[in-house]
């Protein structure tokens, strides 16, 4: 029978400490006025780095609690926490029967059904601890979700029952003006990210193909207006592309299957293209 393991030891206060010291002086050095308590918490941090060597080892409860507070008050100031609300998806784990590309669950799709229902959007805000559903979707699922430049739109994927497929859909940062984009009913549409002209890429099965050594249908990327109007093609692989993110050059970088010099478990590589379709080549080549 297999031994068990103990548990590992939590990191000792010092430790912990120390390492709360350094991650302070880099927000401060790093955000300046943006970080305006760094000063004080690092003189926070010194007053318990001194209570801590006044206990020599035997380390009072209330002084590990403070710790605690102090490391979470110190590191949740941090103006890319605090400064806006988190977004999150909730949903259960993809069920996988075969690779990554079979979560899709399209209807008449060999999965069809098989994920777990229920799904929402919903936003953090940090320093309350508060937690916002801006969409929920109880018999469907949520997933994709790309937020815009301006930070007040939200693109993200939705199916809202068993017997619908992935339609794209905006709403505003609040939870207000829901709009679907995509209306196709036989096709799956995800994973939209925004363009710096507010156009849409996002992979689609628009164009019927199935991948070679399975029954999962393919999809590549698609383009679109920002009102879900011009809908075209711009990759055309004869598996599937997904997962698209925009680079700091303008480039689309996605994840696409590819059966070349490849083999079964390293099937998805790094692929990028232009927003117009051209100049598709792979990222690291095929390694």
């Amino acid at each position: 029978a297999p031994v068990a393991q103990p548990a590992p030891k939590p990191p000792a206060p010092e430790t912990e400490l120390a390492a709360l010291r350094r991650a302070v002086g880099d927000l401060c050095d790093t955000f300046a006025e943006r970080y305006p308590r760094g000063r004080e918490f690092l003189a926070g941090i010194d007053r318990l780095q001194e209570q801590l060597a006044k206990a020599k080892g035997d380390v009072p409860p209330a002084l590990l609690t403070e710790t605690e507070e102090r490391r979470r008050e110190a590191l949740v100031a941090n103006p890319l926490v605090s400064g806006q609300p988190i977004l999150f998806e909730v949903r259960a784990q993809y069920l996988a029967a075969y690779h990554a590309i079979d979560t899709l669950y399209e209807v008449g799709e060999a999965t069809e059904g098989r994920y777990h229902r229920g799904g929402a959007l919903k936003s953090l805000d940090a320093a309350t601890g508060k937690v916002t559903t801006l969409v929920e979707a109880p018999q469907g699922t949520v997933r994709g979700a790309c937020v815009h430049f301006d930070g007040k739109r939200i693109l993200f994927a939705m199916r809202r029952n068993p017997k619908e497929n992935l339609h794209i859909f905006e709403i505003a940062a609040d939870g207000s003006g829901l709009r679907q984009l995509t209306f196709a009913g036989d096709v799956s549409d995800f994973d939209p990210i925004y363009l710096p002209d507010d156009s849409i890429v996002f992979s689609s099965t628009r164009e019927p193909k199935y991948n070679m050594c399975s029954q999962d249908i393919g999809a590549n990327l698609y383009r679109m207006d920002p009102d879900g109007s011009n809908i075209h093609q711009i990759t055309k692989s004869t598996l599937f592309e997904n997962q698209s993110s925009l680079l700091p050059d303008g480039r689309i970088l996605y994840k696409r299957w590819e059966y070349v010099d490849r083999n079964f478990g390293d099937a998805h590589g790094f692929w990028t293209v232009n927003p117009d379709g051209t100049n598709q080549a792979t990222v690291y080549g095929n390694d």
